[in-house]
């Protein structure tokens, strides 16, 4: 088996206690009023992130730094602009709080989260280890250092850390996943089956594991139970196309006589949406960019604000009969200035001569009904124009935004499912407030096709193949085999050749093939949901 590798961490979760802070000898009454203001500000940001609206989030840690600049609240801040994106701000809040407060585990470990997504594992360990040297009881902690040593190929390490975290928290379902993994990949399958088990034990619903667990039962050749589990998966991730795919190929080596077409028709969406039949986005964006394009005719590019472009084009991508809700929160910064003072006297000096950066703080929420594209344009290009305007009135001011968007079907709509802006094909969230480095599942697809190109005249292993190339971003070799199923499934040969084009970037070609479903089927769901989101953004 291709051993590639997976990570896996604690992000900032309400499990996650940070310590508010004590009044602390020789401080005024109106010290303790403004920790008190700042501790209010926490609590509300915590909340916020509980909800994972982290855009709002921020703004409470941000305003909780200004009433009371301390080590807790940098490392919330962090954690809100890691949730919205922003990796690299966030390394510098932690390291801010770190510096406050150099004791502050938390924040050693979050800083180590953020340097593994940038890829710096050594980094990302040493960061982890500063922080169980600190508080050797953290469970999350040994684990996020046996996910490294796992990543590093060490694995008798990472099997060593991850039963210190067990051993400290054994009925937490993360650690029972995790070294379930390292079982499995040390071809250890009835370990892993064990751990799985148990870790859905203690978490019904973790979609993942189940999924691991039919990979295990499949290894051990029990198809029948493999098919079971990988149905209850879909069930709770409907997008998970991994899985569907996984139970096609399941049942089509299992010599059933079920018909896997309903399994898989999903797997041709360009992106399902939100709960709401909508699209859901969150960017956290920083500093002032010029549109390098902007003598351009599009109207995204009538924007000397880069920043503000991307809003406008993400806006646009909802499609007309959706309601949009979204917010805008600008955090204005002044640069910093030095005063020329009376040195005559130091200690004026010392205190008058440097200015703390204010901020300022403004939150727009909007919203727009559904309505024709040409007035839905109009009425977002007249809400961006006039906060640009804003914006290039304070020159002297840096600034962050952070764009929220969150759309649903009108009330009287249909519902029915739609698609975003790409090809997802795992569209499943991330349990357990996890975050996931690699993508080991694409080694199982890898030794899939390996083992269907062996028998590729069966037409039902041609079209998984096809579909199991476009999870792994191999549109070419995608488009390939779809073309050897357009006798048998002629529907899914041109739904699949669709998405592999668009992946291709080759959108002209999938708009025809999607067109020509419509033809042969005007119902078709994957079709119209597709040709909605590629004709918006030929607009």
């Amino acid at each position: 088996m291709k051993k590639s590798v997976i990570l896996i961490f604690f992000i900032f979760s309400p499990e996650i206690i940070l310590p508010i802070g004590t009044n602390s000898q020789g401080e005024t009454f109106w010290d303790r009023i403004m920790k008190e203001e700042s501790n209010f500000n926490l609590s509300k940001g915590i909340i916020y992130m509980q909800q994972e609206n982290y855009s709002k989030a921020s703004i409470e840690f941000s305003k909780a730094i200004d009433k009371n600049p301390s080590s807790t609240a940098y490392s919330l801040f962090g954690a809100s602009l890691y949730w919205m994106g922003d990796v690299y701000g966030s390394i510098k809040e932690y390291e801010k709080a770190i510096e406050i407060d150099p004791e502050n585990a938390i924040a050693w470990q979050l800083k180590g989260i953020s340097m593994a997504k940038t890829g710096n594992i050594e980094e990302a360990l040493k960061n982890f280890e500063k922080s169980i040297s600190i508080d050797p009881k953290r469970a999350d902690v040994n684990m996020n250092i046996g996910s490294i040593y796992f990543s590093k190929g060490y694995m008798s390490s990472a099997i060593e850390y991850i039963r210190k975290a067990i051993k400290i928290d054994p009925q937490n379902p993360l650690f029972y996943y995790q070294i379930g993994l390292v079982y499995f990949y040390l071809e250890r399958y009835d370990d892993a089956e064990e751990s799985f088990e148990k870790a859905i034990s203690f978490y019904r619903e973790y979609e993942e594991a189940m999924v691991w667990l039919g990979i295990t039962k499949e290894k051990k050749g029990n198809m029948k139970e493999a098919i079971k589990i990988y149905k209850k998966a879909i069930e709770i991730k409907p997008y998970d196309f991994f899985a569907r795919y996984k139970l096609a190929l399941a049942i089509i080596n299992s010599k059933s006589d079920e018909k896997i077409e309903k399994y898989i028709d999903k797997n041709f969406l360009l992106t399902p949406k939100n709960k709401f039949g909508g699209v859901s986005l969150s960017i956290s964006y920083s500093a002032k960019e010029k549109n390098l394009e902007k003598d351009s005719k599009s109207d995204e590019n009538d924007f000397s604000d880069k920043n503000i472009s991307e809003i406008y084009k993400n806006l646009l991508r909802a499609s007309p009969d959706e309601e949009i809700n979204f917010s805008i929160d600008i955090i204005s910064i002044e640069k910093m200035k030095i005063e020329t003072v009376n040195e005559t006297n130091l200690g004026k000096a010392l205190s008058g001569n440097f200015n703390y950066p204010r901020k300022k703080y403004n939150s727009s929420n909007f919203f727009l009904p559904a309505q024709d594209q040409k007035s839905r344009k109009e009425n977002i290009y007249k809400i961006l124009k006039k906060i640009e305007s804003d914006l290039s009135q304070n020159t002297d001011k840096n600034y962050r935004i952070n764009f929220t968007m969150n759309t649903k079907k009108a009330e009287g709509e249909s519902k029915t499912e739609d698609s975003n802006v790409a090809y997802y094909p795992r569209n499943i969230g991330n349990d357990m407030g996890l975050w996931i480095i690699g993508n080991n599942w694409i080694s199982i697809v890898e030794d899939d096709m390996e083992s269907i190109d062996k028998i590729n005249e069966n037409p039902q292993k041609n079209l998984l193949a096809g579909l199991g190339n476009l999870l792994i971003g191999e549109s070419q070799n995608a488009i390939n085999y779809f073309n050897k199923v357009g006798n048998i499934y002629p529907t899914f040969s041109k739904l699949g050749l669709a998405v592999s084009y668009t992946c291709a970037g080759e959108e002209g070609k999938a708009i025809n093939l999607l067109e020509e479903v419509l033809e042969e089927d005007k119902k078709n769901k994957i079709a119209i949901e597709n040709l909605k989101w590629l004709k918006t953004k030929e607009k």
